[in-house]
């Protein structure tokens, strides 16, 4: 396997996707994961969207070519979190037709040559739990499972009203400098953040619920498509509700009847409302990171 390895480093180009089109990166993208285990629905205009989301860094990307053309590649966020610079897989893949040829080893091997260049201090990942041999590779490079994040969705045939008796409010304004974790029991994930959120607003449907003026609770949710970026909830007004009630708002303030929550840690108190009520945990993912020594 060791030769393997090396003469396809010989054969293959690794470099940043400093001058790579999106048009050629969404081209691998489509092709990498057409027979992945759950369906992804990538139209351009959408992996542009994840890339600004995600804070796209394609000095932090890796490409792999052959003869010019894109075959596998990395593509990667980054991000200065409390003073620590951070990087993020925001999607890996190889084309179909050279899967199983160790290129994602040589992609991984060039990514924590450029980690550890540019000093990045963690690198965060998310791979499908039943991914057993992506793991392994990823755990063979210094990778570790840091926790369990579930995955939900719903058809919300019948909806909840508003009868709690909070004042509503869609100025988002209202969660400028608030710390996560007051409203969160567990830290989002990088695509969950509210970073994530002003990358991107007015793709977002928000909207805060007050009691006597203090935020007590708010929801954020994808116009379009209908996945609910967070739900955050005051610890003291956990367990009665509410958090059902924000889920049930926010999808009928955007029309959708189907709503989709990602990266819900496990465990958490979140996770534990929404099994009450009926959610579909349809996957669940393991969240990996690599720190530099």
């Amino acid at each position: 396997m060791d030769a393997i390895a090396h003469k396809i480093k010989e054969q293959m180009k690794v470099q940043t996707l400093i001058d790579t089109s999106i048009e050629i990166i969404h081209a691998a993208f489509i092709d990498a994961f057409s027979e992945y285990e759950v369906k992804i629905d990538m139209p351009l205009e959408k992996l542009e969207e994840m890339l600004l989301t995600r804070d796209y860094d394609p000095s932090l990307s890796l490409g792999c070519f052959e003869k010019g053309a894109l075959i596998g590649f990395v593509l990667s966020g980054y991000r200065e979190i409390e003073r620590s610079m951070y990087g993020y897989d925001t999607g890996t893949g190889v084309i179909k037709a050279y899967q199983n040829r160790h290129i994602g080893s040589l992609l991984i091997e060039r990514l924590l040559e450029v980690i550890k260049k540019r000093r990045i201090e963690h690198y965060v990942l998310e791979v499908i739990e039943n991914n057993d041999p992506a793991i392994k590779l990823y755990e063979k490079y210094g990778f570790v499972i840091k926790r369990r994040l579930r995955c939900y969705r719903k058809d919300l045939e019948t909806r909840q009203n508003n009868t709690i008796g909070y004042t509503k409010t869609g100025d988002a304004s209202v969660i400028e400098g608030i710390e996560e974790d007051t409203y969160i029991s567990f830290r989002p994930s990088w695509q969950n953040s509210l970073r994530a959120y002003r990358n991107n607003q007015d793709k977002y449907y928000f909207e805060g619920y007050e009691d006597e003026g203090r935020l007590i609770g708010y929801g954020i949710i994808h116009k379009e498509r209908g996945d609910i970026l967070q739900v955050g909830v005051e610890k003291g007004y956990r367990g009665i509700g509410i958090e059902e009630m924000i889920i049930s708002d926010i999808a009928r303030a955007v029309k959708k009847e189907r709503v989709t929550l990602l990266n819900i840690e496990d465990k958490s108190n979140l996770q534990k409302e929404l099994e009450k009520n009926g959610y579909d945990n349809y996957v669940n993912q393991y969240e990996m990171w690599y720190s530099n020594p």
